[in-house]
Formats: C-alpha cells, structure tokens, sequence
C-alpha cells in the first residue's frame, strides 16, 4: 500500500477586508440604533422637564390666587366675559386681542418660557363663589403646549 500523497494546505490567519468591512458595517448600524435611543430619551427628559415646571408654576398661581382675599384685584372678571371666556388665554388683559385672560405673568420659569395667564368667573358654581382657572403656556420644538387647572374661592361670610 502506497500513501497517497496529500496536497499542502496554506493555513488562512486573520480576516480579509471583506469580512472587516462587514463587521464594521453591521457596528455601525447597531450604534445609529443606539444613537436614535439617546436622542429620543434627551428629548423626552427635556418635555418632562418642561412639563414638571409647567406643573409647579400653574399649581403655585393658582394657590396665590386661592389665598388671595375675595376682593382682590387678581380675581375680578377684567373683561367681563364670565363662563364664556373661562378658556380665554389668547393674551394679557391689556392687549388689544379678543380672547383675553384676566390676568397674566410672562416671562415665568427658570428659563423664562412660560407664560401664566389666569381668568376668573364670579358666582360658579353657585353665589359667593369664584371659579379660577389658571393656564401655563411655553412652546417646546416649535409647538406650543400648554396646561391648566382649577380651583373656586369662596367669600368669606
């Protein structure tokens, strides 16, 4: 019996660049994943943000305006709309626009982008009762959001 002669075999060693480049390419898109995931959670910490602060400033009018006495300036009915014009926040109350709030605080917040607008409705819902509404407006990527919340003020008897 004769050995059959076995031809030589070079041994490969490392990759070629064409496995390389695949592997870089499929690194590359599972870092853009990653990338998108960070951007979308940056900007979904900045609405919160924004919308926490909203919060605080509505919530802290609104508790100034409860604690105000029932004759004070800040919860007269300026434009004398009454429950028509509860949800009126177009402007300040010295502005020339139609829907006008009953009061308002510009400029609000830590960076100055809120606008806090409040109405009032004298005797809702019922005699001896201001019903106040106070509203928090800020625009955040190019959009305008906004919050509001209520509360009644009664007169002291």
């Amino acid at each position: 019996m004769t050995k059959s002669a076995t031809p030589l075999r070079i041994q490969e060693q490392g990759f070629s660049l064409v496995e390389v480049l695949f592997g870089v390419m499929i690194f590359m898109f599972g870092m853009l994943g990653v990338v998108a995931l960070l951007t979308a959670s940056v900007r979904d910490n900045l609405f919160s943000g924004n919308l926490s602060e909203a919060t605080v400033l509505a919530s802290s009018k609104l508790e100034v305006l409860m604690g105000s006495a029932y004759t004070s300036a800040n919860l007269t009915d300026t434009d004398g709309d009454g429950a028509a014009g509860i949800d009126d926040v177009g402007c300040g109350p010295t502005d020339t626009c139609t829907a006008k709030a009953d009061g308002m605080d510009a400029n609000q917040g830590k960076n100055g982008i809120y606008t806090v607008y409040w109405n009032i409705v004298v005797g809702v819902p019922m005699q001896h009762c201001k019903q106040i509404k106070v509203f928090v407006l800020w625009n955040s990527r190019e959009s305008s959001r906004q919050i509001s919340m209520s509360g009644y003020r009664t007169e002291d008897i």
